[in-house]
């Protein structure tokens, strides 16, 4: 698919831009999950390119590629993120602190996204995280998102709040979304870097591959959140 659009900041600086995505259904199931008993998964990946086809500066615009996944929040659903030294992977600098929403495990964390209180995290690009994704109780279901992207390009801060620290202030890859009761929604969220030659803003290029899988018991649901993020309890009793 593809579409040339202008794209107008809030400066008024014009990017002329062609958007394209490619799209493919990915045969295997990532992350190991083959050697767990599933009823089923679906797993694909998306690219998302934008080419700048008209002579911005950089101090004028920045554009990034970026990507979600929205779901229905509820008391089961638990978003998470593998990464090492998770403590300081995390960007707080959107919303209120999430507090005892995020619990840390040994190899990441997790964030209880049940739509019930506004929040949102980044991940630091330099913490080289693995994934992000969810998992749902009540369905025995696990999302997975991996930025698959090429390493490189500047990252900056893509908030739609106030930035008074200016877009250099926040370097994040992935990003995950907690809504209030209004909404009742949470969203797990690749990005992207804008591609800079020289001065110039060239483009965004993002690769994101999503894997849902539904497991057959909370026992293997178990086992693949422990050995994804070390000992993780997920239900105060596994079947």
């Amino acid at each position: 698919l593809h579409k040339q659009i202008a794209l107008v900041n809030r400066a008024g600086t014009r990017v002329e831009t062609r958007m394209q995505r490619d799209f493919r259904l990915i045969p295997q199931p990532p992350f190991g999950l083959q050697r767990y008993h599933l009823e089923g998964f679906l797993s694909y990946q998306t690219t998302d390119t934008f080419t700048v086809l008209n002579r911005v500066p950089v101090d004028a615009a920045l554009l990034a590629s970026w990507t979600l996944e929205q779901f229905e929040g509820t008391d089961q659903t638990i978003s998470f993120c593998a990464v090492v030294h998770p403590e300081q992977a995390i960007n707080f600098d959107f919303y209120e602190h999430p507090g005892e929403r995020i619990a840390y495990a040994p190899q990441g964390f997790t964030y209880k996204t049940d739509a019930r209180r506004k929040g949102q995290i980044g991940i630091r690009q330099a913490a080289g995280a693995r994934f992000i994704g969810f998992y749902d109780l009540s369905r025995r279901l696990v999302c997975l998102r991996e930025n698959c992207s090429v390493t490189g390009g500047l990252y900056f801060n893509i908030a739609d709040n106030d930035q008074p620290q200016g877009p250099a202030s926040a370097a994040d890859n992935y990003s995950i979304f907690n809504s209030d009761a209004d909404m009742g929604a949470f969203e797990l969220e690749t990005i992207g870097s804008a591609q800079v030659e020289q001065k110039w803003l060239k483009g965004s290029e993002l690769i994101s591959l999503t894997t849902f899988a539904i497991f057959e018991n909370l026992r293997d649901l178990q086992g693949f959140m422990n050995e994804m993020l070390g000992n993780v309890p997920i239900a105060a009793s596994v079947e």
